[in-house]
């Protein structure tokens, strides 16, 4: 009866997952159809705005032209920016947790691209959606001006190397080493899913803090072995 309840509750929380990890998709999509909408639309006006604009260039109007062009980059700044990592499952996941870092004013940077991982779906979802999730939390009701969540991907033969770097408030713990096997303010929920995701592809997980400069930040960083797989 142990052996069935476990059973149950692990595949609940599975179908969970799944449930949400296709609507991520799903509304990656509509978000990228309408971006694509939006694009379209200003590309198809362009070479109308160029003639506008020489036109009130020859004509002196420098005032006009000015005014002109501002209004034309509001329209182009408007246009939802999206996310890529090169992986379609990761970008859906990260375009989702865009949105709610935006409406906190905070920035997510991407550097390399990940591409295709052998990896479960539901696995990666795990990995991204609580590293994110966490990153997110320290910063939203944090008073550092420069609010960015920093993703950073590179791989080496059989080896994927993955990193998620925030800034935190300032703390004496600062300059010392934090291993894998402690905690630290909001980052603690979520870091157990992630290693035992990682694990799974007989991954390593580890995290810190560092100083760089006038800040300190909350360093994740996780190692792929993405020959060894369970698929």
């Amino acid at each position: 009866m142990v052996i069935q309840g476990n059973g149950k509750i692990y595949f609940q929380q599975t179908a969970v997952l799944n449930e949400h990890y296709l609507k991520v998709q799903l509304e990656h999509f509509k978000a990228y159809q309408e971006t694509q909408k939006e694009t379209r639309r200003v590309y198809h006006d362009m070479k109308n705005h160029i003639n506008c604009v020489y036109n009130l260039i020859q004509q002196g109007r420098y005032e006009e032209t000015g005014n002109y062009l501002m209004d034309l980059n509001t329209q182009i700044q408007n246009i939802k920016k999206e996310l890529y990592t090169g992986n379609d499952i990761v970008d859906a996941i990260m375009n989702e947790k865009l949105s709610n870092a935006s409406n906190n004013n905070i920035s997510i940077s991407i550097d390399g691209k990940l591409g295709y991982l052998p990896v479960n779906p539901i696995d990666l979802c795990t990995i991204f959606s609580n590293a994110a999730d966490n990153g997110i939390e320290a910063l939203k009701d944090s008073s550092i001006l420069d609010k960015v969540l920093e993703i950073r991907f590179k791989k080496q033969g059989e080896m994927q190397w993955i990193m998620f770097r925030n800034p935190v408030k300032y703390s004496r713990a600062a300059f010392l080493p934090v291993t894998s096997k402690g905690d630290y303010s909001n980052h603690g929920f979520g870091l157990v899913n992630i290693r035992m995701a990682v694990e799974k592809y007989k991954g390593h997980m580890e995290y810190r803090l560092e100083a760089d400069g006038d800040l300190t930040y909350f360093v994740l960083e996780i190692l792929l072995f993405v020959h060894n797989t369970t698929r």
